[in-house]
């Protein structure tokens, strides 16, 4: 967005000048101006509301990840407080086990929250990038080419964040089973340790997020859809799409 109306500022064209919203007004400086700001901050506002939409995904993930940190690090300390008998230690792995179950329904409620939006945003991003591609080669003038430059970037980072906390959540959740591993269980009664062996069972499973259903939310999806965008362009321009579309317009 502040790509956008800079470029317009500084090219003095009036190509670049049409309104989004109002389109354009001729002879009139001070009137055109004025509409120019209006849209730029009505731009500005529906660019919020777009980030809103792509960072919550990431924040609920990150709540996630901090949870299971604090449960790993409960789960590292098992059986090492001198001050607690062998009922004592039982209850506190109860109520770890506990946690992971609470942690592992708020997982389902949130995976099925923001499933729906990331894999739309995926799918639209491959699309819009294919596009961006096709405009930057064949279509675009040198402003142009700026602003959809910046536009490409902007739109391979959209889901960056929250690729990357689901990556990261897999990743903290491959660390508590070596937690429970590694904790005190061996100077623990009999039924802590079979207590212990099945919540070691059940931690094995990482939690992971779907796009709907069809593929995995991590760092890996996000590169594939970048390839899969650059794959698009180029069968597109081998059959010649965007060359001919340019003979219909002039």
């Amino acid at each position: 967005g502040v790509s956008t109306w800079l470029v317009a500022i500084c090219a003095h064209n009036r190509d670049m000048f049409w309104l989004i919203f109002i389109d354009w007004i001729p002879y009139q400086p001070l009137r055109h101006c004025l509409h120019f700001l209006s849209e730029v901050v009505m731009i500005h506002f529906l660019l919020q509301a777009s980030v809103s939409s792509d960072t919550f995904p990431a924040i609920y993930i990150r709540a996630l990840r901090t949870h299971i940190k604090l449960l790993t690090g409960r789960v590292s300390r098992l059986g090492t407080n001198s001050d607690f008998n062998d009922e004592q230690n039982f209850r506190e792995l109860v109520a770890c086990i506990s946690s992971h179950q609470q942690i592992l329904q708020v997982a389902d409620i949130v995976g099925s929250i923001f499933s729906l939006t990331i894999f739309l945003q995926l799918a639209f991003g491959a699309a819009i990038l294919c596009v961006c591609m096709l405009n930057i080669f064949i279509f675009a003038d040198t402003m142009h080419k700026v602003t959809t430059i910046v536009y490409y970037l902007v739109v391979l980072m959209q889901t960056v964040p929250s690729c990357y906390q689901a990556s990261m959540l897999e990743a903290d959740c491959a660390k508590l089973p070596d937690a429970i591993f590694h904790c005190n269980w061996l100077d623990m009664d009999k039924r802590f340790r079979k207590l212990i062996i099945y919540f070691l069972h059940h931690t094995q499973t990482e939690i992971t997020f779907t796009g709907v259903k069809l593929f995995r939310i991590n760092l890996s999806t996000n590169l594939s859809i970048a390839k899969f965008s650059f794959t698009l362009y180029t069968f597109m321009n081998k059959m010649g799409f965007g060359k001919n579309v340019k003979e219909c317009l002039e």
